[in-house]
């Protein structure tokens, strides 16, 4: 499932994708059924019917991933996101959020899950093998999710942007854990993910010659990317560690509520809320945007100063209300 954090770039993926609904002419993949299988054994939850899947082309699919990036241009949110960025110096000035989003995801796209048409797209030029079957877990692992949950509902009823970020965490963390598992199971191990190999994929960055647009992108939105998959992950390996197979139900039966609980799971586990500070009213101001900024938001935005600037900076771990406003002509 393609998701983007923090500051409406959810909403950007949306738009950018709402055309990736079509059709390719191809059979079920033989792999779906096994696997899916497979995960429910993992997990603990039935497969109350099975994911149809299809063979996405690639050219395909970058057509409409392009042809929404005008619909996302003209949205007022997703205008006011970028602003707001460029305002905070996080991005450069000449940085168009919807087309550098499309050109993430037409880079960085193996496989998604349609969560409306429920239903999974494999993308045509991925080769057989551990990539490939790493993409299918992964989507699949989504698609049995959201069979006992739904997944929209969950990312919906988040009741701010830090706590959204956290519950994105939870849906790519999960799913991003229980493909390495069940590879893990496929090789013969136990249905989990050994100690070593998550610090190992912890560590693993992101860009390179094979992936020059990410390699390009600004930190914060580059960490804004990963934090889900590569956060989320740690944070599922720790409550499955704690709890078992009762955690995969503990994450949306009681989601976190801010990315401060992600990055320490036992901050999750002793039920710690984030507080939310009353700020006074704007006047003569006209509101832009405004949002929670948590404690993935503050590390984040002081690496990249402290990247830009070449000085040593400490992360603080407290959550506030950021406001952005301009003043009223």
């Amino acid at each position: 499932m393609l998701r983007w954090s923090r500051l409406h770039m959810r909403l950007v993926l949306a738009l950018l994708l709402l055309c990736a609904t079509a059709s390719a002419e191809s059979g079920p993949l033989t792999q779906v059924d096994e696997m899916l299988a497979s995960l429910s054994k993992i997990t603990g939850w039935k497969v109350k019917h099975r994911v149809p899947s299809e063979i996405l082309p690639r050219t395909k699919f970058a057509k409409m991933v392009q042809e929404g990036v005008a619909a996302a241009e003209r949205d007022k949110e997703t205008r006011a996101a970028e602003l707001t960025l460029k305002m905070f110096g996080l991005v450069p000035w000449d940085y168009k959020l919807a087309q550098e989003s499309a050109d993430l995801i037409e880079e960085q796209a193996a496989a998604f899950y349609d969560t409306r048409k429920k239903k999974l797209f494999v993308l045509d030029n991925i080769p057989d093998g551990q990539e490939q079957r790493l993409a299918l877990a992964h989507e699949l692992a989504h698609a049995l999710a959201d069979q006992q949950y739904g997944i929209e509902r969950y990312l919906e009823n988040a009741k701010d942007d830090d706590a959204s970020t956290a519950r994105e965490s939870v849906i790519e963390g999960q799913a991003s854990w229980l493909s390495w598992a069940y590879m893990a199971q496929q090789a013969g191990g136990r249905p989990e993910v050994p100690r070593q190999l998550l610090d190992e994929l912890a560590d693993v960055g992101v860009g390179g010659e094979d992936h020059p647009v990410i390699e390009r992108t600004p930190l914060y939105i580059r960490e804004s990317l990963t934090f889900p998959y590569i956060e989320g992950m740690k944070f599922q390996d720790a409550v499955y560690r704690k709890w078992g197979t009762a955690a995969f139900d503990q994450v949306f039966r009681d989601p976190p509520l801010s990315t401060q609980e992600i990055l320490h799971p036992e901050a999750y586990a002793d039920a710690l809320r984030p507080s939310h500070p009353t700020l006074p009213e704007p006047s003569n101001l006209r509101l832009l945007a405004q949002g929670d900024v948590g404690e993935f938001d503050y590390s984040a935005i002081l690496r990249q100063r402290s990247e830009e600037h070449t000085s040593e900076l400490q992360s603080h771990s407290f959550i506030s209300y950021a406001v952005f406003c301009l003043k009223k002509k």
